[in-house]
């Protein structure tokens, strides 16, 4: 989906020498761990009586190896970025999101009625502006038809009610697109776009807040 964020556009944001700062002090614990591992292993005739090598020894290397470290981990990231990113064995970021809201339906209907609350108070809002619109018109109506053309009359409107109200608010929810500048002489009136998508950046920060 090149419409849509994925891991790829994430891992590019990461700023790989902070990233390594904040990871130096458990990549030092862990080289020195190692270190201690290897030389116990393999060259135990330079350990002193604690089975460790000597302080200035020790130190130097895990120096020496922290230097190697820092100088190759930008390559070292691109590697995990390219295996996190991977089509067949990387991050499913489609899937994820799916998993997590098919397991937790509650966690669903909470997502869409945080995220479309004020297109849902819209819709039921304007369900009721036309609903007392296509009362008048039937009260009206009503008291100059016959007895079959209020028998049509009724469910005739409330069918057309029915659906042209939802499908009214629907359409002016998610369309159109893209903003529609209203000008008259040059100046602008109004601009007109989907109740919904002209709150996206709204929309995105909740979105994420939910999703973190």
């Amino acid at each position: 989906r090149p419409y849509l964020m994925g891991p790829r556009d994430w891992f590019k944001r990461v700023d790989t020498s902070v990233l390594f700062s904040k990871m130096h002090p458990m990549l030092e614990r862990v080289v020195r761990a190692t270190i201690n591992s290897v030389s116990r292993r393999h060259f135990p005739s330079i350990l002193d009586e604690k089975g460790r090598l000597p302080s200035n020894v020790e130190e130097e290397l895990v120096t020496l190896a922290m230097e190697q470290v820092e100088e190759t981990f930008p390559e070292m990231w691109q590697k995990i970025v390219d295996l996190l990113c991977d089509k067949e064995r990387g991050l499913d970021n489609d899937g994820m999101i799916v998993s997590v809201f098919t397991q937790n339906k509650e966690l669903l209907n909470l997502f869409f009625l945080s995220l479309g609350e004020k297109e849902f108070r819209f819709i039921e809002r304007c369900g009721a502006a036309l609903g007392f619109v296509c009362g008048l018109i039937q009260l009206l109506a009503f008291n100059h038809l016959d007895d079959t053309g209020r028998m049509i009359l009724l469910p005739g409107t409330g069918f057309f009610l029915g659906i042209f109200t939802n499908w009214l608010a629907i359409q002016m929810c998610f369309k159109p697109c893209f903003p529609r500048h209203l000008r008259v002489c040059g100046k602008l009136i109004y601009t007109v776009q989907g109740l919904f998508l002209k709150r996206q950046r709204d929309v995105a920060v909740l979105y994420s807040k939910m999703l973190v």
